[in-house]
């Protein structure tokens, strides 16, 4: 990246303070902290390889936000870059760095994160639910839940009302928690 590109990018929200950004509701995750390295100019060394560094910490908490706040919604990788002041392929390639989640699975896990909270309402329908959490359908929504926690939302929501003191919704190496 160019420095001027780079300062453009900084440029736009260089008046921000960490103050405004909201705190994550995930664990804190080391990689977040890290400033993305400063890379060689290309057009320096003709052979000197891209190297990706992380999502700045920052820029994850406002798409982190965006996402939450804009669930329902068709949320595009292209919006997601926009409020970070970032390309598509360049948002993606740091947020997958950062997180080690494309965004898009990790768009799903969040839906599929705040669907266990309305799972616990027994007075909603596997149908509301979807739409509240910006799935199009019951079937697309039913099919990522059991991908993502291991059990059909129906099945998940008897073992809640049963009390199971420790639904694991996970398979092992999978990021949610519900």
């Amino acid at each position: 990246m160019s420095r001027s590109t780079e300062r453009m990018e900084r440029g736009a929200f260089d008046g921000l303070s960490e103050a405004c950004l909201p705190l994550s509701a995930v664990d804190h995750d080391p990689a977040f902290d890290a400033e993305v390295p400063q890379h060689p100019d290309p057009q320096s060394s003709p052979g000197a390889s891209r190297h990706v560094g992380p999502l700045l910490k920052w820029r994850y908490r406002r798409v982190e936000r965006y996402i939450d706040d804009h669930l329902e919604d068709r949320i595009m990788l292209a919006d997601m870059a926009r409020i970070v002041g970032l390309t598509r392929m360049h948002f993606a390639a740091q947020f997958r760095v950062a997180t080690g989640v494309k965004p898009h699975e990790f768009l799903l896990q969040r839906r599929i994160a705040r669907a266990c909270g309305f799972l616990r309402d027994e007075s909603l329908s596997l149908v509301e639910i979807a739409l509240k959490v910006g799935f199009q359908s019951q079937a697309h929504f039913t099919t990522v839940f059991k991908r993502i926690v291991g059990e059909t939302p129906n099945r998940w929501r008897r073992l809640a009302r049963l009390g199971a003191d420790r639904i694991d919704p996970l398979r092992a190496g999978a990021q949610l928690r519900c």
